[in-house]
């Protein structure tokens, strides 16, 4: 059942009037009262104290909070306070209230993985998720080496079955076997000759086992017979078998046979007859010269080829030389001389030098110097050079010739007298990085400069010419004559 009350409205209210002030959860007094004028006093204690606010201002510890700023302050009548941040999306606010950064963690899209052949590597690469593996790639039979490689072991040798574990010797006639007893394991058998006395050089090893020296010989050795060989050697003081013996006798002499006199005699050499007189001299003769037959003879330096008196052919290495010395010198051929004989001699004056001078020859030019190719011809003689071949043969290192002056230069010369036309001789051919082949055709004085004679065939440097290095070689080719002019 409700209840309503409809109540007029109040009107000229006094202090002393009551309020009703009605507590349903209260049971026992739902309705109490206050007046009017106590009233005013209980709202006023109930409410929050209140004041009059003129000015509402906001300000930010700079030195400790960077991050933000305080906007719209003060409020001196109306408005709101405002924060404002400083920062920017790159950055962080740090503990402390200051602003700061973050290190960026990249971006990673795909991981893969790798591996020496000796392994095998799958599940790579790792675009999202998931498991890369690596496993060996050999078998039980192999091993990786130090660069990751798959190896195969060694093959270990079988073990023979038939391996001796003990060895026994037993001494021989002639042998003795060290050791005498039965051992095992690493064993070296020695073995040494089983004979009594001493052995040497004089010795023999006899039936006996004895060694025993060596018996005289005694009696002669006979032969019949033909052979074309000689069988027999002999050291004796008398050779035997006839012509079957060969006897050192001294001096680098064999003897034949046991003929007197120290005379060599062989029966037969071809179809002639082979004699020696006075063994050791310097008469050999092959075939029978006196009956105008033909062969071979030497005497005193000269050869024979013919018969003795007529139709020999007579050679001998210099007109008188009794020596019998055929050796030419340098650039002599066989002529006939006015005895109508053959002698060695030089039927021209043109030659050809040919010469190579080494790095360290070339450095040494510096500041000046000589170097002689040719020492001079001898009295009555001179040198003219007919061409000359320059060749620089480049190493490593090219040469830094340099000149002081114009009268400085590098040149052929005879004795102090420069020549001219060689042209590979000029500092910048000299110089070159790469192998140069220059002829000068003639190499000569000049049409105003005489010929010195008997002066040697120099290269030569002046005193203003410097060079610190290279390593090359320079050879010459040079085809002069020398000129004998005492004619």
């Amino acid at each position: 059942m409700a209840i309503i009350y409809t109540y007029p409205p109040a009107t000229d209210l006094e202090s002393s009037d009551l309020f009703l002030v009605s507590n349903m959860k209260e049971e026992g007094r739902p309705t109490r009262s206050v007046s009017l004028g106590k009233l005013a006093s209980v709202i006023s204690s109930l409410l929050p104290p209140s004041g009059t606010v003129t000015s509402v201002g906001l300000s930010i510890d700079e030195s400790t909070a960077l991050s933000v700023d305080a906007t719209s302050t003060p409020v001196t009548t109306s408005g709101t306070l405002g924060l404002e941040w400083n920062g920017d999306s790159a950055q962080v606010v740090l503990g402390d209230g200051t602003l700061g950064t973050y290190a960026s963690s990249g971006t990673v899209t795909s991981v893969g993985l790798s591996g020496p052949s000796a392994f095998s590597v799958s599940g790579s690469p790792v675009t999202a998720s998931g498991t890369l593996t690596f496993t060996g790639a050999g078998t039980t039979l192999q091993y990786i080496d130090g660069t990751g490689s798959l190896q195969s072991f060694p093959t270990i040798p079988s073990v023979p079955t038939n391996i001796v574990e003990t060895v026994d010797t037993t001494d021989g006639t002639y042998i003795n076997l060290t050791p005498g007893t039965a051992q095992s394991g690493n064993v070296t058998v020695t073995a040494d000759l089983s004979a009594s006395g001493t052995a040497s050089s004089t010795t023999f090893l006899r039936g006996d086992n004895t060694w025993a020296a060596v018996p005289a010989g005694s009696g002669t050795v006979t032969g019949t017979g033909t052979t074309s060989r000689v069988p027999l050697w002999s050291d004796g003081p008398n050779g035997v078998l006839s012509d079957s013996i060969i006897k050192d006798i001294g001096g680098g002499i064999l003897q034949v046979g046991t003929p007197p006199s120290g005379v060599l005699t062989a029966t037969k050499f071809g179809n002639q007859n082979i004699t020696a007189d006075a063994f050791g001299g310097r008469e050999i003769i092959i075939g029978d010269l006196t009956a105008n037959t033909g062969g071979i003879a030497k005497f005193n330096g000269d050869v024979i080829i013919g018969a003795a008196a007529t139709d020999e052919l007579s050679i001998v290495s210099k007109v008188g030389d009794s020596a019998g010395n055929f050796s030419s010198a340098a650039g002599e051929v066989l002529a006939s001389n006015a005895a109508g004989q053959l002698e060695w001699s030089s039927t021209t004056d043109v030659k050809q030098l040919d010469v190579a001078i080494t790095a360290a020859q070339m450095l040494s030019l510096n500041g000046g110097n000589t170097i002689q190719l040719l020492p001079a011809p001898g009295s009555t003689k001179m040198y003219t050079i007919l061409n000359a071949l320059t060749n620089l043969k480049f190493n490593t290192i090219a040469f830094n010739f340099a000149t002081s002056g114009p009268s400085d230069f590098v040149s052929l010369s005879l004795g102090t007298t420069s020549l001219s036309n060689d042209f590979g001789l000029t500092t910048t051919n000299l110089n070159s990085a790469t192998s140069t082949y220059f002829i000068g055709d003639p190499v000569g004085t000049g049409a105003s400069v005489q010929v010195p004679v008997n002066v040697a065939l120099n290269l030569t440097s002046t005193s203003g010419i410097t060079v610190s290095q290279g390593d090359s070689i320079v050879k010459f080719s040079i085809l002069y004559r020398e000129i004998d002019y005492a004619f």
